[in-house]
């Protein structure tokens, strides 16, 4: 599974899923999230034949239910969390997050996070500029640090624990 924002009124061939912003009810960058996970791609894996994504196979697909605790934000925590982000501190970073996901789950204030690290995600990979198909296959060093911060994330809030991350890593290694 491989998910990105495109631009409007650009489209791709068909056997691409689109959702739009108007249609979403959450933020995309949280559907960017659960679909550029680890868990998703590894997950999708288990039960394909092929490498086309059908609606019921996204529709099926485990997720955590955003937009449904609401509460406030806290804007301290993601003062804090932006901070770590800007000093590039991902090893802070990652614990200060899976703290959150552990301690509060889903909340408003870590569907935040999630989202401004996948922006940091998406502009570190504009920065890249335009480069070869081969060369996008893989993030770039910042990116990919903070994926896998994201991916680990999504473990804690599906209740499966971040120390799952690897094994799955390892079996997509495998899988590929």
């Amino acid at each position: 599974i491989i998910a990105c924002r495109i631009p409007k009124a650009e489209f791709c061939n068909h056997t691409i899923n689109y959702t739009t912003k108007d249609a979403c009810t959450i933020d995309l960058a949280l559907m960017l999230f659960v679909l550029n996970s680890a868990f998703a791609d590894w997950y999708f894996r288990l039960g394909s034949t092929n490498a086309h994504v059908s609606h019921y196979q996204l529709s099926n697909l485990p997720c955590p239910r955003f937009g449904k605790t609401g509460g406030v934000v806290d804007k301290n925590r993601c003062k804090t969390m932006v901070s770590l982000l800007r000093t590039k501190n991902f090893a802070q970073l990652e614990r200060e997050c899976l703290n959150l996901a552990a301690s509060k789950g889903c909340d408003a204030t870590m569907e935040r996070v999630i989202v401004v690290l996948v922006k940091f995600m998406e502009g570190e990979e504009r920065r890249r500029g335009d480069i070869a198909r081969s060369q996008r296959s893989r993030l770039a060093e910042n990116a990919g640090k903070c994926q896998v911060i994201l991916d680990k994330i999504m473990l804690v809030l599906l209740g499966l624990g971040e120390e799952k991350h690897e094994y799955i890593r390892q079996r997509l290694r495998e899988m590929l």
